[in-house]
């Protein structure tokens, strides 16, 4: 047995400034809240304010990336599938690991917290084809889909190809940065 109690995520928040508004979906190891930078796994989403520097990397699956200039409050998801397969066998995830779900979640924490959707700056990133799979552009094609009726801006995409995607997104002012990697896999049709 350790010594150390074991910390969740809701421990950390009582660390972070006065002014930072912070929530995820708990899979986030706690240690790595407890520094201003945070990894994101599939799966993962992580919504706030403050010194926070909030790190991801994609192939398929894709990361809004959500900012109010007016409130500085951001969030970001890394989803796998664009939705929950409707398939009673199949192993259960949190919610961060679908489009349909993760999204939303990030919309809603936006406006509880009084931001109007209509004015949060949105880029849309990932969605590479892996292989042979359709599930890159699955991903985009419902997240495109659902940004559109919510009214959100998508300002800017940085999505498909076959490269992997590390995105950087600081919440202290809402700066992100995408740069690509290596190639997924051959051309499609070379084996």
């Amino acid at each position: 047995m350790s010594d150390h109690p074991t910390r969740t995520a809701a421990s950390f928040a009582q660390h972070l400034s006065p002014m930072a508004v912070f929530d995820t979906n708990g899979m986030l190891e706690a240690s790595s809240l407890s520094s201003p930078g945070v990894f994101l796994r599939p799966g993962d989403w992580f919504f706030g304010r403050g010194e926070h520097r909030i790190t991801t990397l994609l192939g398929s699956c894709v990361s809004a990336v959500m900012w109010s200039p007016r409130l500085q409050l951001g969030a970001m998801c890394h989803c796998l599938l664009p939705s929950r397969p409707h398939n009673p066998s199949a192993p259960p995830h949190g919610a961060g690991h679908y489009v349909d779900e993760a999204f939303p979640w990030m919309a809603d924490k936006l406006a509880q917290h009084g931001c109007r959707l209509e004015e949060v700056d949105v880029t849309l990133a990932g969605g590479a084809t892996v292989h042979d799979s359709s599930i890159g552009g699955a991903n985009i094609a419902l997240a495109q889909r659902w940004l559109a009726q919510t009214g959100m801006r998508l300002i800017q995409q940085d999505t498909g190809g076959r490269v992997v995607r590390r995105l950087t997104f600081n919440l202290s002012d809402g700066n992100l940065t995408i740069s690509h990697g290596g190639r997924l896999g051959p051309p499609p049709g070379v084996t």
